[in-house]
């Protein structure tokens, strides 16, 4: 009996040395997991600086392709008034041209 009793008394021994084992891997792997929710939540906020940075550059990016195609349009238009006022001084040289040559034939 005393026998049984010391086999019992060294498996209880055992089993209790498990359990605390056990505890302990238990506290190491909630300690892990506050570690890694707290890096998940390092990542996320991370994600959301990254992504509202990318937003603020898309939109910065759409207002300087409007402002190109605001300045390219003034261009374009300052452009067709140089040509109009362009044809306007050639068509007044013209008539200059043509009173001159008549005042000359007059006189």
């Amino acid at each position: 009996a005393k026998e049984v009793l010391a086999e019992r008394d060294a498996e209880l021994a055992l089993v209790l040395k498990e359990s605390d084992q056990v505890k302990q891997d238990l506290v190491s792997t909630k300690a892990n997991d506050r570690r890694l929710q707290s890096q998940l939540v390092a990542v996320h906020e991370s994600y959301q600086f990254i992504l509202e940075s990318r937003n603020a550059a898309h939109k910065d990016l759409n207002e300087v392709k409007r402002c190109c195609l605001q300045r390219e349009q003034v261009l374009e238009d300052t452009r067709a008034e140089a040509l109009q006022k362009d044809s306007q001084v050639e068509h007044l040289t013209c008539l200059l041209s043509k009173s001159v040559e008549q005042e000359v034939q007059l006189e």
